[in-house]
């Protein structure tokens, strides 16, 4: 795996960590901005489906033109990385946010790639 993304979904993980609810997974997400800030979000918890806990939708408020967005997911049962391809919605309002690269875990040893 390439070392800086790595880098980025270690940064994400540690991210989600930082908030344990009782699921079996939790997601983190970082973006690197036009200006080279970095931006961090994690999954909130929710009772049903909605996309204003996803971590993606909850960074997109934060970032411009031409980001780059990492995605990881993170399983508590062991620490490994598992899919963390953004959903339906989340790919909507990245869009719309015109992202230029997502990032995301398959496992702990391949990662995907969408260009926008």
């Amino acid at each position: 795996m390439n070392r800086k993304i790595f880098n980025f979904f270690e940064i994400a993980a540690k991210t989600a960590r930082s908030k344990t609810d009782g699921r079996s997974f939790l997601l983190g997400c970082v973006a690197i901005r036009n200006d080279g800030v970095m931006v961090k979000s994690l999954n909130s918890s929710s009772e049903l489906p909605n996309r204003m806990a996803h971590a993606e939708y909850r960074i997109a408020n934060r970032i411009d033109y031409g980001a780059v967005v990492y995605v990881a997911r993170v399983k508590l049962i062991d620490g490994s990385f598992g899919m963390a391809r953004p959903c339906h919605s989340c790919m909507k309002i990245l869009v719309a946010r015109k992202v230029s690269k997502i990032y995301y875990t398959i496992d702990k040893e391949e990662y995907g790639t969408i260009d926008l």
